[in-house]
């Protein structure tokens, strides 16, 4: 019988130097243990690497599988979770394509990894600067000013305002957030507050929410995905909220609401001004957008920035690329990897 080879060297050669970056960038974070988020082929491999580099596995988490995973229970990250394990993100998805999972880690305050080094990637423009530097344009409505954000995820960037001095309510109804509620209210800062709620289009205290466990940034009032699956969640209204919490004038109102976006803002009181407004639009229904917001309120001016991702897809992130009328936008492609936020203000100037 003819011998046949049964391994290649240069695989054994990409094991060795996998164990050694693993070892490495562990030891230099005075790691001993860790816990692994991803039960894929990624996961099984980093598996072996860590047992074979004598690291031991606290836990095993991953946000849709359950059973058993190299010798662990599976644990649901958003309900049984080890705050004192630093994370392993097993993946092999780009850094970036993972902005659910990493910002929930980051606000609990847990170190992590990946198994994949980022995609340098570069903005044309700086979303979130330009955003500031038009609010600040803006005359202030409220001492502090005061932001009201739908779609927030885990907070992050509520709390970038937050550091600025405003006086945020940030809403996400998806149930792996209600951390992210208990954090805020642990931390007991009285400009931060966090809703884990949805915001209803009619008077009720629960609504049916479609989650995407793999993808919770896709989540919705909406069935519009194959990864969704209904749950039911707390909610509230905007007027109701308005009502409850003494809401007369709205510095920055941020929407991420997933094709909700018009919808919820048919429901505001229009005769509580809002400074500023942000919502998510795609170049298909841009001048829709534009056309109704306008109609509510006909002292807007607006300005849309354009992302673009690598390709279509969930949880990919893109490159913000220009900023640009409404028209403009809406000759972008429309093949599922453009999207873009459009700013309506009250200005002049810009």
């Amino acid at each position: 019988m003819q011998n046949q080879v049964v391994i290649r060297n240069n695989v054994v050669a990409a094991c060795r130097e996998a164990k050694a970056c693993l070892s490495d960038t562990l030891q230099q974070s005075g790691t001993t243990s860790v816990a692994v988020w991803g039960c894929s082929e990624t996961g099984e491999v980093l598996m072996h690497l860590l047992a074979m580099s004598g690291i031991s596995v606290g836990a095993v988490y991953d946000s849709f599988r359950r059973g058993e995973f190299g010798g662990h229970t599976i644990r649901d990250p958003y309900n049984d979770f080890d705050t004192t394990l630093p994370v392993i993100i097993a993946s092999a998805r780009l850094p970036e394509e993972l902005p659910d999972v990493t910002g929930y880690l980051r606000s609990r305050g847990v170190p992590f990894f990946f198994t994949r080094s980022p995609r340098p990637q570069v903005n044309a423009v700086n979303e979130m600067a330009e955003t500031k530097r038009i609010l600040a344009s803006l005359p202030p409505l409220n001492t502090p000013r005061v932001m009201i954000q739908i779609g927030a995820s885990a907070g992050n960037e509520a709390r970038a305002f937050v550091k600025d001095g405003w006086r945020v309510h940030a809403f996400d109804a998806a149930p792996m957030y209600k951390s992210a509620e208990d954090t805020v209210r642990a931390e007991g800062n009285p400009l931060f507050q966090f809703y884990n709620m949805a915001i209803a289009l009619e008077e009720r205290d629960s609504v049916t929410f479609f989650l995407s466990r793999e993808h919770p940034g896709i989540s919705s009032l909406t069935h519009f995905h194959h990864e969704h699956e209904p749950v039911e969640v707390p909610a509230t209204t905007l007027r109701r909220f308005y009502r409850e919490h003494g809401i007369t004038a709205i510095d920055f109102m941020m929407l991420d609401a997933e094709m909700m976006d018009l919808e919820i803002m048919k429901t505001h009181d229009w005769s509580i001004p809002i400074a500023g407004l942000m919502l998510e639009c795609f170049p298909a229904n841009v001048q829709a957008i534009r056309d109704e917001i306008t109609r509510l309120n006909p002292r807007y001016r607006h300005v849309v920035f354009e992302w673009r991702k690598p390709r279509p897809g969930a949880g990919i992130l893109g490159v913000c690329q220009r900023m640009c009328a409404a028209d403009d936008f809406a000759a972008a492609p429309r093949d599922g990897a453009s999207f873009g936020n459009i700013l309506f203000y009250e200005s002049d100037s810009r």
